[in-house]
């Protein structure tokens, strides 16, 4: 499979010379050498092997198809190190090298998916909405994504354009609109392309939990529908087109996928997980569910034999590889150039658009921790000191802060989405069915637990009390404005604050600026650094 010529968009600062980079020795690779997403098929024996039995020619028996495979990549273009003595992490240019060096990927037989989750994370991907992924992933020859939650983060206007640059489709078979059944514009259910001589197909799968995991403005209209009612209507077809070796690429977590084939039993032969952010295998039915874990840190590498007398795949063997490497040790591969110019040119223009400094921690600030929470929550009442209440979610705060010079790119990087500040007028009542339906469902730190201001909580035995600054009770009675985000209002992680105030002001501010207004007008340093003005301490205090 070769990167096309044709998506190189970045002719002033990086050409077609960044192709002939990342191939390198692949230099006899051309368009009669790509697999067809709709290749004819050809269910006969490979390169013309005998059929009958009295030849006296070799017959191989076998042939092997090989699949390289990322999910929830989130943007996760540069290494990460927690500190200068971690480990060093990920990286796409040293992962494609990790492939190249390492395992010996052969781009014009080999086949690279993703699990969906591209780019929404740090700033080098999340400011330009996605685009340098794109290019990445084009640059690497990847056969195809499954729609994950966060890929509709910009709105469908963004996720249209990105498909539209991308060399390789975007899978859902289970993601139609909810009034005509009818697919959603340049998603495919399922493609068919070529490894070697057997024709593989690709079947997609979203799930169903991006109806309120994604931001409900962006999904209102869509129905992400039965993984099994999906499989079997599109099955047939995908066997029925040739299809030797059937893949299921899913945003999906292993667990539910699992479930899945312990109840159904789906005509496939390998299943691709993504969501759960997990680097693992198991498996269900003698088919092997595949994790691959997370932010370009991680990859597996899945070999199929497929028989060609039994007509199916007879084994399989997978492994799981993170790309890390100490810190005092040398990189165990050559990262990739052409890659590596990619990312220098989107980190110039981030340098360029968001390097100012706006704050110092000398400790760093971790993700999932309630000091990034209150930070957050906190602004808000800063921002906005005629509110009551701030209600924000655990899950829009997505990144460490690195301790040292906090930038404008830093926080973009920690609040990633295009959400925006809301503020309901709802009773104390409505407040504490909001919370208790967001602790329900969330037991963690993170995707709906509520990061709060303006009040505390307790949760026990299944019952929320909510208590005002001083330790007063909450009236349920009163009615309080309280800020939330438009993902939450909307109806994301199951919040309910669009029934309870069907009129919310809407403050145009981004939910993310208050933090940066907030920041800045500490004026932290080195000798007074941010961690110092910060609350700690848990605002859930069972």
């Amino acid at each position: 499979m070769c990167a096309s010529e044709g998506r190189l968009r970045r002719s002033d600062s990086w050409t077609a010379m960044s192709l002939a980079l990342l191939l390198g020795a692949l230099a006899g690779c051309g368009d009669d050498s790509s697999p067809e997403r709709d290749a004819a098929p050809d269910s006969e024996a490979p390169d013309g092997q005998a059929a009958d039995a009295g030849s006296d020619a070799t017959v191989e028996t076998t042939s092997t198809v090989v699949i390289f495979h990322t999910a929830d990549e989130h943007g996760w273009m540069q290494p990460y190190q927690a500190t200068s003595q971690s480990a060093i992490l990920g990286g796409i240019a040293n992962l494609y090298s990790w492939w190249t060096e390492l395992e010996g990927l052969d781009p014009q037989k080999d086949l690279i998916l993703s699990g969906g989750d591209n780019w929404t994370g740090p700033s080098i991907s999340t400011w330009f909405e996605g685009e340098p992924m794109v290019e990445a992933f084009n640059l690497m020859g990847y056969s195809a994504s499954a729609v994950g939650n966060h890929e509709f983060d910009f709105g469908r206007d963004t996720l249209a354009l990105r498909q539209a640059q991308a060399d390789y489709p975007y899978l859902a078979a289970n993601l139609t609109y909810s009034a005509t059944g009818g697919p959603l514009e340049a998603v495919e259910p399922w493609i068919l392309v070529q490894s070697g001589n057997v024709q593989v197909g690709v079947i997609g799968l979203a799930g169903t939990h991006t109806a309120a995991s994604a931001n409900p403005v962006y999904v209102s209209d869509l129905a992400f529908g039965d993984y099994a009612e999906a499989l079997d209507e599109h099955l047939p077809a995908l066997r029925g087109a040739g299809a030797q070796i059937v893949i299921l690429l899913a945003h999906v977590c292993s667990s539910e996928l699992v479930e899945l084939l312990s109840t159904a039993t789906p005509e496939v032969d390998v299943v691709f997980a993504g969501h759960c952010h997990q680097l693992l295998e198991t498996s269900a039915g003698g088919i092997p569910v595949i994790s691959s874990g997370a932010n370009l840190r991680a990859y597996t590498v899945t070999k199929l034999t497929y028989d060609w007398q039994a007509q199916a795949v007879t084994s399989h063997e997978t492994k799981a590889v993170s790309v890390s490497y100490g810190a005092t040790e040398p990189n165990p591969v050559t990262p990739n150039a052409a890659l590596e110019e990619l990312v220098t040119y989107w980190q110039g223009e981030v340098d360029a658009e968001l390097g100012q400094e706006i704050g110092y921690t000398a400790t760093g600030i971790n993700q999932g921790t309630w000091m990034m929470g209150n930070w957050a929550t906190d602004s808000w009442l800063w921002a906005f000191p005629w509110a009551d209440i701030a209600v924000t979610n655990f899950g829009g705060l997505r990144q460490t802060i690195t301790a040292g010079t906090i930038t404008l790119a830093d926080i973009v990087g920690m609040m990633p989405f295009d959400n925006f500040i809301y503020m309901v007028e709802i009773t104390g009542a409505e407040l504490i069915a909001n919370l208790q339906q967001a602790l329900e469902y969330s037991t963690t730190l993170s995707g709906g637990y509520p990061a709060v201001a303006g009040i505390t909580f307790t949760f026990v035995g299944g019952v929320v009390q909510v208590f005002l600054p001083g330790g007063a009770p909450l009236d349920p009675t009163a009615t309080y404005r309280v800020l939330t985000n438009d993902y939450l209002y909307n109806g994301g992680n199951g919040y309910l604050f669009q029934s309870q105030d069907p009129d919310p002001y809407d403050t145009s501010l981004n939910y993310r600026q208050p933090v940066i207004d907030f920041t800045v007008s500490l004026a932290t340093t080195e000798a007074s650094p941010l961690e110092l003005f910060l609350d700690p301490t848990s605002r859930n205090w069972n």
